[in-house]
């Protein structure tokens, strides 16, 4: 083809190039909704299961939190326990003693 014959276009040339253009952008706009909607589920997807694991987190977190409250009620009783004990042997051991030792009987 010479250069003036490529200058002179024909009319259904220029229309069937046109719409190979519209076509091929209306064939990657489709494809990129396409990709765009798989994203956005697989994205919401994946928030749904990471709701999941933060609930179960915060279950087990709230059932640990609770058993920390039970162990510290029950190291409170054991300090009680132990501070009366202490109380009583330092008592003890302050306390006369009323029952007269062997050797005293004998004076």
């Amino acid at each position: 083809m010479t250069r003036s014959e490529l200058l002179a276009r024909k009319p259904w040339m220029d229309v069937t190039i046109r719409a190979a253009l519209i076509g091929a952008a209306v064939l990657v706009y489709l494809d990129l909704k396409a990709e765009i909607r798989y994203v956005r589920v697989d994205l919401g997807n994946r928030m749904d299961r990471m709701e999941s694991r933060m609930d179960r987190m915060e279950s087990r977190m709230d059932r640990i939190e609770t058993r920390i409250d039970r162990l510290e009620v029950k190291v409170g009783r054991l300090e009680t326990k132990i501070d009366e004990v202490r109380g009583y042997l330092k008592f003890d051991m302050t306390a006369p003693n009323e029952d007269p030792s062997p050797p005293d009987m004998k004076e």
